[in-house]
């Protein structure tokens, strides 16, 4: 559509897309996400979907490269018993917080009423960025980190 000019408004150009000048968007994450699948482990998992999960922090600014909407930060948070992974832009790491709490709600009972609790975050790299805000939230909610 960019490329026949059928879009009007819009901030970059067909070349633009075409040699990869745009930065990182929350659209360009799940797509980095689908690359890099979590495939199903072959022992048995000891927990339910939901209870058990992963948390990593990945910069995607490094390069200086920022999404359209100002992102550089991505919070990533996988189910190990699904397997389905889920990324919430971050603009700041500051937000992981944030991005904790907004998991937990979309994940949690006011959309699926038959889910089970947060018993375990495992934090990957994302380790680096607990606060102590978060270290108080976890312990609040009775979540091991």
């Amino acid at each position: 559509m960019v490329r026949h000019k059928l879009v009007a408004g819009l901030k970059y150009s067909w070349n633009d897309i075409r040699y990869l000048k745009l930065p990182l968007c929350h659209h360009c994450m799940l797509g980095h996400m689908h690359r890099f699948p979590v495939y199903p482990s072959i022992s048995t998992s000891t927990c339910q979907p939901r209870q058990c999960i992963s948390m990593d922090v990945v910069d995607f600014g490094l390069k200086g490269h920022v999404s359209i909407d100002n992102y550089r930060y991505a919070a990533i948070f996988t189910d190990r018993a699904s397997g389905i992974v889920l990324p919430y832009p971050l603009t700041t790491l500051s937000d992981t917080l944030d991005s904790l709490k907004l998991f937990m709600h979309h994940t949690g009972p006011t959309y699926y009423p038959q889910s089970l609790p947060v018993q375990s975050i495992n934090f990957d790299s994302a380790s680096n960025h607990l606060s102590q805000a978060m270290l108080l939230f976890l312990n609040e909610s009775k979540i091991r980190p």
